[in-house]
């Protein structure tokens, strides 16, 4: 059966990367924790030019702590590597799980996000855009493992 999934040797190391950008990234979120104790600080080119109270007035050059970035990175390759990547006893309804996984996350975030889109404004929109660009994938891994451990009862 050719179904085109990743190698199950990625699983566990994607799963354990995964879920732990997932945890902190939910603790920074909450405030929980910050990226200030980790500096990982670089001179980047401002491209756009904006005329930005918050990075400059119009600065060429401006710093930026990379570690959201790195973190960004790590949960969405992981996640894409952790949601499909073989299971060690994939069959069809494996592959129907993950379809029905990733049907309910589409789903369940693009109807949230409509109804956000009409209830929220300015920064907290943004907040919620930026939550809503993890929400899918965290959702569909969360929710194909949970089928796939329910199914192995």
């Amino acid at each position: 059966m050719n179904n085109h999934l990743l190698s199950t040797r990625w699983l566990i190391p994607s799963g354990i990367v995964f879920y732990t950008s997932t945890i902190i990234g939910i603790l920074l979120m909450t405030s929980i924790i910050t990226l200030d104790t980790v500096i990982l600080e670089v001179s980047i080119p401002n491209l756009f030019k904006l005329d930005d109270p918050l990075v400059g007035h119009n600065q060429t050059w401006i710093k930026n702590n990379w570690m959201d970035e790195i973190l960004g990175f790590l949960l969405s390759f992981s996640g894409l590597i952790h949601g499909f990547s073989a299971e060690s006893d994939e069959d069809e309804y494996a592959n129907f799980l993950r379809f029905q996984a990733l049907k309910w996350s589409l789903v369940i975030n693009y109807s949230l996000l409509t109804l956000i889109s009409v209830f929220v404004y300015g920064l907290a929109y943004w907040q919620v855009i930026l939550i809503s660009m993890y929400s899918v994938l965290v959702t569909f891994v969360v929710w194909f493992r949970i089928s796939i451990i329910r199914h192995r009862r």
